[in-house]
């Protein structure tokens, strides 16, 4: 009686090993992409077709798409980047976007505004969740925000490949396309237009991780004073007097690596005049 039963126990502990290294379930990634799969010089051009079957092709139609204004994005400047695939027949997808310069390095910040539907990986890239994936009418869209890079960053590239699901359970059989959206930068702004006050100013990154820049563009020279204020309206930071000469000038905020995650107010004094910035902590 013992041999069929250890025979019975081998076998029913070596199925639920196969079943648990399924390697259909393995390369569904129906949680999200692994990181480096978006067809980018960088990711050595790396997609889908690591873990599906088939080639990847450039889409014929432009999936990537942005409200970055035609003149290129500003420095610290928030936009919205959204990613549209549509595909008769199918109603299930997956996707992977980084923006990265010709080097492959990461450019600017990803902001993820949908949890449910996407997520940062490394925070250098952004892709489904097992929520994320299906479509309405054979058609899905994501969108993200980012946060342009400092000034002088030149050209950003968003690199991305997008997997278009037959739903069989495997990884065969899926259609993987890529598509590239190229924006220059802004330099002809010089960062911000001059407010109503004379002077303007620009913060970035923004969201901040560690330390950010403030960009300061004022027509006269003068003294100016900055004080941070956090949500309930307490100051937190203020800086001594400071002499801004006239044109473009920067201010480094390096005091913003202590401070808590949260939302704050930059209310930048000069003479008698202020401008007031949001400013968010990561």
């Amino acid at each position: 009686m013992k041999r069929p039963i250890t025979f019975i126990f081998i076998f029913l502990t070596t199925t639920a090993l196969l079943v648990q290294t399924d390697p259909h379930e393995a390369v569904s990634n129906s949680g999200g992409s692994p990181a480096g799969r978006t067809g980018s010089p960088g990711d050595g051009g790396a997609t889908c077709t690591t873990c599906h079957t088939g080639t990847a092709s450039p889409s014929s139609t432009q999936i990537i798409t942005s409200n970055i204004p035609a003149s290129g994005y500003i420095a610290g400047q928030t936009y919205t980047i959204t990613a549209t695939v549509s595909q008769t027949g199918i109603n299930e997808f997956g996707f992977q976007i980084s923006p990265q310069n010709n080097s492959g390095a990461l450019m600017g910040t990803i902001i993820n505004t949908s949890p449910s539907q996407t997520q940062v990986l490394n925070s250098k890239y952004i892709t489904h969740t097992s929520g994320g994936i299906a479509g309405t009418s054979n058609s899905k869209t994501w969108s993200f925000n980012w946060v342009a890079p400092a000034a002088g960053s030149g050209d950003v590239t968003f690199y991305g490949a997008f997997n278009f699901s037959n739903n069989n359970g495997t990884g065969s059989g899926d259609i993987i396309r890529t598509n590239t959206l190229t924006t220059t930068e802004n330099t002809t702004t010089n960062l911000v237009e001059f407010g109503q006050n004379g002077f303007s100013v620009s913060v970035y990154p923004n969201p901040i991780r560690n330390e950010a820049t403030v960009a300061l563009n004022s027509l006269d020279a003068g003294t100016a004073q900055y004080t941070i204020y956090n949500s309930q309206g307490q100051a937190v930071s203020r800086s001594e007097r400071l002499n801004i000469p006239s044109g473009n000038s920067t201010i480094t905020l390096d005091q913003m690596n202590s401070m808590q995650t949260g939302i704050y107010r930059l209310v930048m004094v000069i003479g008698e005049k202020e401008i007031v910035k949001s400013l968010v902590k990561l």
